[in-house]
């Protein structure tokens, strides 16, 4: 099979390494930080491609979308217009126009698709998931799950001022990153009903998206959780 990766950052480094780990070996990239792909390529990661029409020249087989959240849906469609299957990275996308249509043509296609929240593949959390469906504590009433970050010390080396996760047009904010928190929350205590949320840009931090965020949901269930 060959791949793409489109958006060679730290996430997408990570998914080209896995892949060469199960034994893949025709790997193609692209960014459009040229230096960033040559150094990439440099470490024998990845084939650079240095255009998308030249990657799509190629076949891929299946695309990796992982450049900034504000980009995934254009690069999901441009990935699914050529017949590939593609693997997103959380967030699907930071807005939900288009996105109805994304999944049906995605369904249509006959296309494998998802997105990484892989949370739900680690072992801690599905030690959890397992203790609550087997009803080891009983009935789910109400559910707290607290996450926090400091930023300039996420990705050693970078910017943080310069990154997606700052960036309010990039898709940047604490409740994007934060996806995988409500992801479980959902998939521990079930879908959810309503949600309520306060948040904001609090802290001395440079940077225009939310660093803080409250969610409360209601699930299906009548349990509550924050």
């Amino acid at each position: 099979m060959r791949f793409l990766i489109i958006g060679c950052g730290s996430i997408g480094q990570r998914h080209a390494r896995n892949l060469r780990s199960l034994g893949y070996d025709d790997v193609l990239g692209y960014d459009p930080d040229e230096k960033l792909l040559s150094d990439v390529a440099s470490d024998g990661l990845l084939t650079p491609t240095h255009s998308l029409e030249d990657a799509y020249a190629k076949k891929p087989d299946v695309v990796f979308v992982t450049n900034p959240t504000s980009l995934h849906l254009g690069t999901t469609r441009q990935a699914l217009a050529h017949g590939c299957d593609v693997f997103i990275e959380k967030p699907l996308s930071h807005t939900l126009d288009g996105l109805d249509a994304l999944v049906d043509s995605a369904d249509e296609k006959g296309i494998v698709s998802m997105v990484g929240c892989n949370m739900r593949f680690h072992p801690g959390p599905a030690k959890v998931k397992m203790l609550l469906d087997s009803g080891v504590i009983g009935r789910v009433t109400c559910a707290r799950i607290q996450s926090g970050s400091y930023l300039p010390e996420w990705r050693p080396g970078s910017d943080y001022r310069k990154s997606y996760s700052a960036q309010k047009a990039l898709g940047g904010g604490c409740i994007l990153d934060g996806i995988h928190e409500i992801d479980l929350a959902r998939w521990y205590v079930g879908d959810v009903k309503e949600v309520f949320c306060f948040a904001g840009q609090l802290s001395d931090l440079e940077m225009d998206a939310e660093d803080t965020a409250e969610i409360l949901f209601r699930f299906d269930s009548g349990a509550i959780g924050e």
